[in-house]
């Protein structure tokens, strides 16, 4: 299986809306599992700060027990052009608001 990394962007954003979801369920005791990990996906204000700390701190979702975040982790190019991706969108926003 390989990733693409719009579907690291993706996951990044799916993360942090879940952590929304999860903070409303926890009374319940319901909470939906993450692809990034746990502590860093808690911390991040944002996509770029979630998948940049996945970047300079993957030891934490490489030891995981699920495939998907040792997927996630382990490929430290693909999470390097998903910024990449991240910031290049904004350039092209920026360029067609202020073009």
């Amino acid at each position: 299986m390989s990733l693409l990394p719009r579907n690291v962007l993706q996951a990044a954003e799916a993360d942090l809306m879940r952590r929304y979801r999860n903070k409303a369920r926890a009374k319940t005791g319901e909470f939906e599992l993450y692809a990034f990990h746990r502590d860093q996906v808690r911390k991040a204000k944002s996509i770029e700060e979630l998948v940049s700390t996945a970047l300079m701190q993957p030891s934490c979702g490489l030891a995981s027990k699920k495939r998907n975040t040792k997927l996630l982790y382990g490929d430290g190019a693909l999470l390097v052009a998903a910024l990449k991706l991240l910031e290049a969108g904004r350039t092209s926003f920026l360029v067609q608001r202020n073009g």
